[in-house]
């Protein structure tokens, strides 16, 4: 991980009964991720088994690509929709945010862990 890459682990809490309408909302988000934000490098939502919880890993190149995403067209329009059915139950930032980007998160009480030490191949 360099110094400025950004890992992001977020988990939902979803309302009974709207699993298949959030799995609809995650796939809409992540193709629109995936066509307009370049420095976002990994971007991959898991179900439990019991359909009630969802784990989402984001990788981004820099907290400019974190605060690209996070004002970009996707989370401004999709996300209040995820809110709507799915509660944020922790959301932790791995890395060394910029400090714009820590203010930006904190409506989602993001906890911040700094890298020190390991390796990705």
């Amino acid at each position: 991980m360099t110094l400025d890459h950004q890992q992001w682990i977020v988990e939902f809490k979803i309302k009974r009964g709207k699993q298949a309408e959030f799995e609809k909302l995650s796939k809409e988000i992540c193709d629109s991720v995936r066509r307009s934000e370049p420095g976002t490098r990994k971007y991959e939502w898991f179900i439990n088994k019991k359909e009630n919880k969802c784990l989402v890993i984001e990788l981004y190149d820099s907290s400019t690509s974190g605060l690209a995403h996070v004002n970009g067209e996707s989370i401004r329009k999709l996300f209040p929709k995820i809110q709507k059915i799915a509660k944020v139950n922790s959301f932790k930032v791995c890395g060394s945010p910029s400090l714009e980007l820590v203010h930006e998160l904190v409506d989602v009480n993001a906890k911040v862990y700094q890298f020190i030490g390991g390796f990705s191949r």
